[in-house]
């Protein structure tokens, strides 16, 4: 009997679910919930209920989610542990008001939650002590244990973390465009033919040589995109395949396939779908909510080129117009952009980012 050959989507999902302990079935339907069309973002509790208007709201996630980071680097969390916690604050306002729990609140407690989900634990206090200093713009501020102000730190992430729980519906298994992201690219590079069906085996690879750049380029693209809603509209795999080809238009890599295939298909998605995720992560740079600016230079000071220029030169049908005309203000995030090797962990044969200290 012949073997069974997966695309790279195909593969990954059966590691993960595999490695979860889940069913396909049971793994697409939970993740399906997390999806929202982009009217959605304008309809939320805090917005038809509460009154925020749509730019507060994305101004408070945006700010939220910088919270997360900083907070976060300053504990020397995993980029992995971060970007968890950026999703369930983001999964959490889908269901949740702003006017109810500020955003500060909701982003401490998705950092204590997202610690133990991603096995990097740290202590509450040192939580507590590090989310107090970054409120009050303090790093020197220290905290007796017995102050009103780390009491109230502490009682809101213990009491929040129910609330949090509920709101996401206990669902903590993740999956975020890392993984995806470093499998494409070795598909791209032919390094990968396919995966074999024992998960045991997994990976041992660095990046090839010639697609580090490529690598390092969009793993800055898929830090930048977690820190913005994207997350609630695409899934990993579209959000990892245009991290990649924009990562490939900024650094004048070219994208190539065996001669019977488009590149996009090796990451079995549509080119539409990429093309709108292109363009949203554009807006990223350009309304500059999410990221920090750096006006549309790179940290090596290369200036970037419309986004006009950015747009996926093969036509598809109804493919959905954009505003060609506006520059894009892209942008380093502000995490060191170095993808890691693909490594097992004990006997389970997960892989997950190691962890880099951009302060070094």
């Amino acid at each position: 009997m012949s073997a069974i050959v997966r695309k790279p989507f195909e593969t990954s999902v059966t590691i993960f679910a595999t490695l979860h302990g889940l069913t396909i079935g049971i793994l697409i339907q939970i993740q399906q919930q997390w999806y929202y069309r982009k009217e959605a973002l304008s309809n939320t509790p805090s917005v038809t209920i509460d009154g925020f208007s749509v730019k507060k709201e994305k101004e408070d996630r945006a700010k939220g989610c910088n919270f997360i980071q900083s907070v976060g680097m300053t504990l020397k969390l995993p980029q992995i542990t971060i970007a968890t916690a950026m999703v369930f604050f983001h999964r959490f306002f889908m269901r949740k008001s702003l006017k109810d729990y500020p955003f500060y609140d909701i982003a401490a407690t998705a950092i204590f939650l997202a610690t133990k989900v991603e096995e990097s634990g740290r202590k509450l206090r040192d939580i507590v002590t590090v989310c107090a200093q970054k409120a009050a713009k303090n790093e020197k501020l220290v905290l007796d244990e017995q102050s009103k102000d780390f009491q109230r730190w502490r009682d809101i992430i213990l009491y929040d973390e129910g609330v949090l729980l509920e709101a996401i519906c206990f669902d903590l298994t993740i999956e975020h465009p890392y993984h995806y992201l470093l499998l494409y690219i070795h598909e791209l590079r032919g390094k990968l033919n396919h995966i074999k069906e024992d998960v045991r085996v997994l990976i041992d690879m660095p990046i090839p040589p010639e697609s580090n750049r490529l690598a390092q380029t969009a793993w800055m693209f898929v830090n930048d995109s977690i820190k913005s809603p994207l997350c609630l509209l695409y899934t990993p795999q579209i959000i990892a395949g245009a991290s990649i080809y924009l990562a490939s238009k900024i650094i004048s890599h070219e994208l190539t396939a065996d001669e019977d295939s488009e590149w996009w298909e090796l990451v079995s998605t549509r080119l539409d779908e990429i093309e709108d995720a292109v363009f949203d992560m554009l807006d990223l740079y350009s309304s500059n909510t999410a990221v920090s600016s750096s006006k549309g230079r790179s940290s090596s000071g290369q200036d970037y080129k419309p986004a006009s220029e950015y747009r996926p030169n093969t036509p598809q049908p109804n493919t959905p117009s954009h505003n060609n005309n506006q520059d894009s203000n892209i942008n380093t995030s502000s995490f060191t952009p170095i993808p890691p090797k693909l490594t097992t962990n004990g006997s389970t044969g997960s892989y997950e980012p190691i962890a880099v200290d951009s302060q070094k």
